[in-house]
């Protein structure tokens, strides 16, 4: 049975960044968990208390609900990365087949790609994969101006820390991102 809040299912978005540096590949979790309710008139305190997360929209990774979302996308992280190397390995044989011997393979050294997560609770708040969305487009026309604030933030983030820095330096600059590496102890990064 999934968890509904004032007789309404609902679900949340998480957003993950996964980079291949040359082979390496490293998983990054925005620290923003959106919720989606098709009626926007919902008690965000309320909402918030009966999820357990307090009266404050800053939550610590700490907090049970929190640490077994980023648990969950940690193990999504893996299995994307394992995904998106093997789909590297294929691309470049099906490349390898179709060149003459004396083309040389044209590697990516940078690459990132950005995921949604969309995650279903059930009653004893234990959350589920419901869907991954494979470089999400953002739709804006409907979110509130809010939503589309914290969205345009996730772009800038990548662009400046990743994409741009990357072109100037040869390295990312995930230290001043707002982005949170994904490991297995995580930072004290507080989540809203």
């Amino acid at each position: 049975r999934i968890a509904v809040f004032q007789g309404e299912p609902f679900d949340l978005r998480l957003y993950i960044m996964v980079i291949k540096i040359d082979s390496k590949y490293y998983s990054f979790l925005y620290p923003t968990v959106f919720c989606n309710f098709e009626n926007e008139e919902i008690n965000k305190t309320n909402f918030l208390k009966g999820l357990g997360l307090g009266d404050n929209e800053d939550v610590s990774v700490h907090n049970p609900l929190m640490r077994k979302l980023y648990n969950l996308a940690i193990k999504v992280s893996l299995v994307l990365s394992n995904y998106l190397d093997l789909a590297s390995k294929l691309y470049k044989f099906e490349n390898d087949i179709g060149k003459n011997q004396n083309q040389s393979s044209n590697d990516t050294k940078f690459q990132y790609d950005l995921f949604a997560l969309d995650i279903l609770i059930n009653a004893k708040l234990e959350p589920y994969l419901s869907d991954i969305v494979i470089n999400p487009l953002f739709g804006l026309v409907d979110a509130s101006q809010r939503v589309i604030r914290e969205r345009v933030k996730i772009y800038n983030d990548i662009i400046e820390h990743y994409i741009v820095e990357y072109q100037k330096n040869g390295r990312i600059n995930f230290d001043a991102s707002e982005f949170v590496i994904l490991n297995r102890v995580p930072s004290e990064t507080k989540y809203k």
